[in-house]
């Protein structure tokens, strides 16, 4: 049972003895009430820092995410080949998409870790500050490089595939022929020069 005491309070509990007494009948705040006040908005506060604290541990578990599957998509597209088969090119096409997709909903992916204010969560006016993103700023930029280095690898095995036009040999449609430096005796004649 002594182990059970030991235990902290989770995040936004208030105890009993933490909550205003008032006196019966009229309503009013009993003595050191204002004790009582101060105290529940201390609690506030430090419910408000340990959720922000807890949301922006979530919050850098997701911008890593896309880094932490980076071996086994390796490894994946190691097993596959470099051959254009239906599997690989499976695979490519996953690798080549999900960071543009990813990339394009980053602030659908981090709208539930937005930071809040305790004053957002005691008053009720509108006018009051609302949750924010601006402490995300560096989760946001790490997932959208974690994303990169997903589309760089999707890159690299297209190239390894062939797929990506970088010799000389692909763009031999683009090239002009340039003048001959000399002409031939017969094609001179043939002219009638």
């Amino acid at each position: 049972m002594s182990k059970n005491l030991s235990l902290p309070n989770p995040p936004g509990f208030a105890p009993l003895s933490a909550q205003p007494i008032t006196a019966k009948g009229k309503g009013k705040k009993a003595v050191g009430a204002g004790d009582t006040a101060e105290s529940q908005k201390a609690m506030v506060q430090a419910s408000v820092n340990r959720s922000n604290e807890l949301k922006m541990k979530k919050a850098w578990e997701v911008a890593l995410s896309p880094a932490k599957s980076l071996p086994m998509q390796a490894f994946m597209l190691y097993m596959s080949g470099s051959g254009i088969q239906l599997f690989s090119m499976g695979i490519v096409w996953a690798l080549l998409t999900t960071p543009w997709q990813a990339a394009w909903n980053v602030l659908t992916t981090f709208e539930p870790f937005k930071q809040s204010s305790p004053d957002a969560q005691q008053s009720q006016d509108p006018s009051a500050p609302k949750a924010s993103i601006g402490p995300l700023i560096l989760p946001i930029i790490t997932f959208i490089g974690c994303q990169v280095l997903v589309l760089a690898l999707g890159v690299w095995k297209c190239k390894q595939m062939g797929l990506v036009p970088i010799g000389t040999g692909d763009w031999l449609q683009f090239e002009t022929r340039g003048e001959p430096p000399e002409w031939s005796a017969v094609r001179l004649a043939a002219y009638g020069q």
